[in-house]
């Protein structure tokens, strides 16, 4: 696993200069004139500190939960720290592991610029992330946490074909939402799918933190509930803000669902019997 991650990596890292360099030819633009390009586009401004959702201090401590949620708590993102052999390891790994990429994520922020530069002096309005880890994730979860396919009764050429079907069912509703904010012509596509997962991982977080931080026990009948509640809270709480409030509610959003989720957890716990010993 961590030599078939490292070759990802150097492919990914690989295509980033090379797509620089096609961008660079194209654009008649070599070096210092690529650097002075971005700077001067509004594409390399960072720090933002006027009030609103673009605060920096918002936005930093949204993209740290953002972080926590997204890749801490997903198995998938998580794998290499699982592979390590002890906790000493797994800590290195992720200290260097997040050194090395506040590089490579400037590289890719320059490479975004590159490629937004680019794409108006071409004429193409907008583009697409990569749709392939959410595909593999949508179809993992579904066949070992809905149809069980883990379980030792289902024979294996069954369940490769069951597998197939949900990945061609996953593939189709992601064609489909590719095709809607084709659609709605949203040049921030990127911006709407963060905003989207404050809702859906804000009862994530909430969880997590209610686990992590307490030792109370919850009456499992009333989870479902209290994250369908808080998350529709903070949607309802999402739109009404600039009228309630006269303000605009970034993806800080997704602290607010976390939170509401651990109220409602706190409201349907009791305590355990190691508080009460």
């Amino acid at each position: 696993m961590v030599f078939t991650d490292t070759l990802q990596t150097l492919f990914m890292l690989a295509s980033v200069g090379l797509t620089v360099a096609w961008i660079a030819r194209d654009m008649s633009s070599q070096g210092a004139g690529m650097i002075e390009a971005i700077q001067q586009s509004s594409y390399s401004q960072i720090f933002f500190w006027e009030s609103g959702p673009k605060n920096f201090f918002l936005q930093c401590l949204s993209g740290a939960f953002i972080a926590i949620v997204m890749t801490g708590l997903d198995q998938d993102m998580m794998q290499k720290n699982l592979t390590c052999r002890n906790l000493k390891e797994a800590q290195w790994n992720m200290m260097s592991f997040s050194s090395v990429l506040v590089i490579v994520n400037l590289g890719f922020l320059a490479l975004g610029a590159l490629l937004y530069l680019y794409g108006h002096q071409q004429g193409i309005l907008e583009a697409y992330s990569s749709a392939d880890s959410a595909l593999t994730a949508l179809t993992t979860s579904f066949c070992i946490d809905f149809l069980k396919l883990d379980s030792t009764q289902t024979k294996a050429a069954e369940a490769s074909r069951i597998r197939q079907r949900v990945q061609l069912g996953f593939c189709l509703v992601l064609f489909a939402t590719i095709c809607v904010f084709q659609q709605l012509q949203n040049a921030a596509i990127i911006a709407q799918i963060f905003k989207a997962a404050g809702f859906t991982y804000g009862p994530l977080l909430g969880l997590y933190g209610f686990g992590m931080f307490t030792r109370r026990n919850v009456r499992d009948g009333g989870v479902l509930w209290v994250c369908l509640a808080a998350a529709s809270t903070s949607f309802l709480l999402n739109q009404m803000a600039p009228t309630w409030f006269g303000i605009t509610i970034g993806f800080e959003i997704l602290l607010y669902n976390g939170g509401l989720t651990f109220l409602g957890l706190w409201l349907i716990s009791r305590k355990s019997d190691l508080e009460t010993a």
